[in-house]
């Protein structure tokens, strides 16, 4: 009877420490409510909130458009082939609904995991997307932490470039210096008073296209703008850069010239 009774202790010990085990994991580990894992997902740094969901095959999916926002990048949808269309000066690509192969460029990839739609929303495959955009992606798979950065200087200037165009200056807010941002919430109070916001640039003229060179730690942006007459205008400005703790920073910013007339028609 001794025997049997240190038996049942003995499991009765393991089970309530694997049990023990799997409410610490549990505790920082969410699942969705079809039981998918939700990962916590930082970009340059910052936590974001894209409603991320690990399935199965193990391929990270967000939002389409939650995480392109993020890069002030606006894709297109097609609603009647389900098919996103993504693309910048440098990069295009096109993921349909339930279709493992994609375009990149022109050119076919094979990807793992299909493009899904839930509750009307297309998710994506995260490290595709990220790195088609010129990220790198760190998966802590401990955690199901995801880390993706945007550290190029030819990758930063895109995202700076692209806040002017969708006229949302939180993402260039994010990659400043401390004296950049000092710099920049001086401008927005004077633009819009003590309760300053992020919006930058003019509804008119607007942003159709921009170009950059990169010289070293500078970028310098010359950007078409047009207005509704049709007139258009072509503003240019530097940027400049910094690495700080093996990580850059927009150090200083200034505009060379503003909407400066190139034709009217």
């Amino acid at each position: 009877m001794k025997r049997h009774s240190l038996l049942i202790s003995g499991i009765l010990c393991i089970c309530l420490l694997f049990t023990s085990v799997q409410a610490i994991f549990a505790s920082s580990i969410t699942l969705n409510e079809k039981g998918a894992y939700r990962p916590t997902i930082y970009i340059n740094g910052e936590k974001r909130e894209l409603k991320g969901v690990i399935p199965s095959s193990g391929s990270t999916l967000v939002p389409f458009r939650e995480f392109f926002s993020v890069l002030n990048i606006e894709p297109t949808f097609n609603n009647k082939t389900k098919t996103v269309t993504v693309k910048n000066d440098k990069t295009t690509i096109t993921l349909t609904a339930g279709k493992k192969v994609v375009t990149l460029n022109g050119k076919e990839v094979q990807l793992l995991q299909d493009p899904k739609i839930e509750d009307g929303i297309m998710y994506v495959n995260l490290r595709f997307i990220a790195e088609s955009f010129g990220g790198t992606v760190r998966f802590d798979k401990n955690s199901l932490t995801i880390y993706i950065d945007f550290q190029s200087i030819t990758d930063l200037t895109t995202i700076w470039a692209n806040a002017l165009k969708t006229r949302d200056g939180k993402p260039r807010y994010e990659m400043m210096s401390e004296q950049a941002k000092e710099k920049f919430k001086q401008e927005q109070i004077k633009r819009s008073g003590e309760n300053w916001n992020y919006i930058i640039g003019g509804s008119s003229p607007w942003v159709v296209d921009f170009e950059f060179e990169i010289n070293g730690m500078n970028a310098t942006i010359t950007y078409r703008t047009q207005t509704s007459e049709p007139a258009y205008y072509k503003t240019k400005e530097t940027i400049t850069f910094v690495k700080k703790n093996d990580k850059l920073f927009v150090e200083d910013y200034q505009t060379i010239f503003e909407d400066q007339l190139i034709k009217t028609n």
